[in-house]
């Protein structure tokens, strides 16, 4: 069993025992409301507080066959992945299969094939997001690829696709990644439709100048 706590332990502990608090607390005003419901109440809302600080600690029982998040070394890899969540990805003409079937087929294998690396994960449509910060944790990330999808088909959607949407995004984690891993080697995988149907002039890529 592992834990990858969203904030600090020493932070979340404190919160904990504040929570505690605030229940015996109410718990005593319950009793002297004199209702019948006000026991079964404090429990429900003291079982729901519980459980959201076990959910805060992110823990984790590993199996056999399961790995625990792990952190690379200075010289591993680091993987840009930049995916295309447009309208046109949700086209089905690879052989009965959608272009973001096919996509996520070609993360797993990238997985496989550098286990050790650190990856991020950009979406862009006709905007971009950072749909992963630069991570080791692959073990994570994999059902986060799984659930990827195209985005909500709006009638302007395709027009508005921006195929180099990701541009500014993708250079600022580029240069980050040089400032912290500067021995690592970066790769960059753009896996998009290529934008067909928009009405946008076309933009290059301009990654920042290797130092």
């Amino acid at each position: 069993m592992t834990l990858h706590p969203v904030v600090p332990l020493a932070l979340l502990i404190p919160v904990a025992v504040l929570l505690v608090a605030a229940q015996i607390v109410a718990l005593r005003r319950w009793r002297r409301s004199h209702k019948r419901t006000a026991p079964w109440r404090w429990v429900l809302v003291t079982v729901a507080a519980l459980l959201l600080v076990v959910a805060a600690t992110r823990v984790v029982f590993v199996g056999d066959d399961q790995a625990p998040a792990r952190s690379a070394g200075d010289t591993e890899p680091n993987v840009f992945l930049v995916i295309d969540r447009s309208p046109d990805m949700a086209v089905r003409d690879l052989g009965g299969r959608s272009r973001m079937d096919v996509a996520r087929d070609d993360v797993e294998m990238l997985l496989d094939r550098y286990p050790h690396a650190r990856f991020a994960v950009i979406g862009f449509a006709s905007a971009p997001s950072l749909d992963w910060p630069l991570s080791a944790d692959t073990w994570s990330l994999r059902p986060i690829l799984d659930t990827i999808a195209p985005y909500a088909y709006r009638p302007d959607a395709v027009a508005q696709t921006n195929a180099g949407a990701a541009n500014t995004v993708l250079r600022y984690q580029l240069i980050s990644a040089v400032q912290q891993y500067p021995r690592a080697t970066t790769l960059v995988f753009y896996l998009g439709a290529g934008a067909p149907g928009s009405e946008l002039p076309a933009r290059e890529f301009t990654p920042p100048a290797p130092r």
